[in-house]
């Protein structure tokens, strides 16, 4: 075939595949004919579904790509109420402002009485003229979840949390990661929702095929990286503005699995970019530009890489037109890969995934397992995947750090597997030998025999634990069993359990591990920790 025609086959193949999959993400409306079949730009309001922090709750305006559809903001009017549905307050902002341009935005607070708390449906009513024809836009112009309110449960108590524990989610995308199907949010306004959140820290990972792109061309590159110079600026600037918040930056990189096929892989707190183009569709090529191996292989200590989203659902056409191929269990066995990434967007962990972390462990490699929510924005509900997926801060990991929360604390225990992650209750995990010598997730110890504590924590948002599975693996015999169970229906407090169990003198050399899961209202909540390891 020759090159010009395939090239030209594999836009249409992309186009096919923005329209009918959709992507995780704000996605590109206009280039979606079954969301909304009129030409319209991009219109979003956007706030996080949870705030710990007392104060306002910042609504974010978006419309973008009015400089393809070019149109007269009139006003926009916020509405808030309770969960009854009786009005707590409104706002309406005048605009009369002509857009054509490629990104407007505004923040702007919702109408709240002082020192309102509890549940709060935010309703976002855009009146605009597009060709001279009124429209209005309540919320998004998505097809799947436009007039859906935002719903913020405002001033929620404290995350369910372990002293020196630090919640974070290690997979974000912001408005760098704009390409021909995605978009983000703001560097600082995502800033300001992991502080509201209750997040200790936040990785900033967007894709490494638009972090090198010339500035206003999402299809060029520009060896001098403006866009990557830009990013370290804008997130030094939303640092200084958020003090008790870690960011991390770093990347979504796309690489090369073994059979030379486009992966995705988490660096971070990478000082230089990795570049990699063989799935961003520029220049019409779809290689890998690096083995994956290669990158990590190279990396520092202060550093990490995580395989993102590894053995997930593939399509036939991200298959043939990107050359993506997934995480091959040879990939996730590479020595200098920190860990894997088995838990995003999806209300549990995907199934084979885990599946391959838990062959990876009975194969002796201890790869750390983190999870995070691969939102690009987001904050209140995934607009392409909802209801069956999870917004922003809603996948998250927790990290042991002891002393000050820095870039570099923060790699070590994720590196050493001292995290676990959770949608919602928080567990740990501890092994106690005869000589009173401990060790948590990510630990290994000796001298059996063998007790393990088990602890689970869960509040009113997440509901009471209803059950905690203390799994042991064999790597000898090549299993992993339950080893017991623990139900809540019998704690004395099921938001607060502690348990103990002793350790079977087979295997003599194997790992522990727990699993504990909440319900509130049908809605089932998951934790899931790293190994302690053992050797009699």
């Amino acid at each position: 075939m020759p090159v010009a025609l395939k090239r030209a086959f594999s836009i249409s193949l992309i186009l096919i595949c923005i329209c009918v999959l959709r992507a995780r993400a704000y996605d590109e409306l206009h280039l979606q004919s079954a969301m909304n079949a009129k030409k319209q730009p991009d219109v979003l309001a956007d706030t996080v579904t949870r705030t710990e922090r007392p104060g306002p709750v910042p609504v974010l305006l978006v419309v973008r790509h009015s400089n393809l559809f070019p149109v007269l903001l009139q006003s926009v009017l916020i509405t808030a109420a309770d969960t009854r549905g009786a009005e707590l307050g409104r706002i309406e902002i005048p605009y009369d402002l002509k857009l054509k341009r490629p990104w407007w935005h505004e923040v702007r607070d919702a109408p709240l009485p002082d020192g309102f708390s509890g549940e709060v449906a935010i309703t976002v009513e855009f009146r605009l003229l597009v060709r001279d024809k009124p429209i209005t836009v309540i919320n998004n112009n998505w097809r799947d979840t436009r007039r859906m309110p935002l719903r913020v449960f405002v001033n929620a108590p404290p995350l369910p949390r372990f002293d020196n524990w630090r919640y974070g989610d290690p997979h974000f995308h912001t408005l760098f990661s704009d390409n021909q199907a995605e978009f983000g949010a703001p560097v600082d306004f995502s800033a300001r929702m992991a502080d509201l959140f209750g997040l200790d820290w936040l990785a900033f990972t967007d894709h490494s095929f638009d972090l090198d792109d010339a500035e206003g061309d999402t299809l060029v590159n520009d060896p001098a990286l403006p866009r990557w110079e830009r990013h370290k600026q804008e997130i030094a600037a939303a640092a200084a503005g958020h003090p008790d918040l870690l960011l991390v930056r770093g990347e979504e990189l796309s690489c090369g699995n073994a059979a030379g096929q486009n992966v995705h892989m988490l660096t971070l707190n990478n000082a230089s970019l990795y570049t990699g183009n063989g799935d961003g569709f520029e220049g019409g090529g779809n290689t890998p530009d690096h083995p994956c191996a290669a990158i990590t292989d190279a990396m520092p200590p202060s550093e990490a890489a995580f395989a993102a989203h590894p053995r997930t659902d593939s399509d036939p056409v991200s298959t043939y037109a990107l050359n993506r191929g997934q995480w091959e269990f040879e990939d996730m066995i590479v020595p200098s890969l920190s860990g894997l990434q088995v838990w995003n967007h999806t209300r549990s962990p995907w199934p084979d995934g885990l599946e391959h972390w838990k062959r990876a462990l009975l194969a002796g490699y201890r790869k750390p397992l983190i999870g995070g929510s691969d939102a690009h924005g987001d904050f209140n509900y995934e607009h392409g995947r909802w209801p069956e997926q999870l917004p922003f801060g809603n996948i998250r990991t927790a990290a042991l750090v002891n002393g000050p929360l820095t870039a570099e604390s923060l790699i070590a225990a994720l590196r050493a597997g001292r995290a676990f992650a959770t949608s919602g209750p928080a567990a740990l995990l501890e092994i106690i030998n005869t000589r009173g010598e401990s060790e948590f997730m990510g630990g290994e110890i000796s001298g059996g025999p063998f007790a393990a504590a088990v602890y689970a924590r869960s509040t009113a948002e997440f509901g009471p634990v209803k059950e905690i599975r203390v799994l042991i693996g064999n790597p000898g015999a090549g299993s992993e069993s339950v080893l017991t169970t623990f139900s809540g229906a019998y704690a004395t407090d099921p938001m607060n359990i502690e348990e103990s169990v002793l350790l079977p003198q087979t295997p003599k050399n194997g790992y522990i591990r727990i699993e504990v899961f909440s319900e509130r209202n049908g809605e089932v909540f998951e934790a899931y920790t790293n190994p302690v390891w053992f050797s009699w």
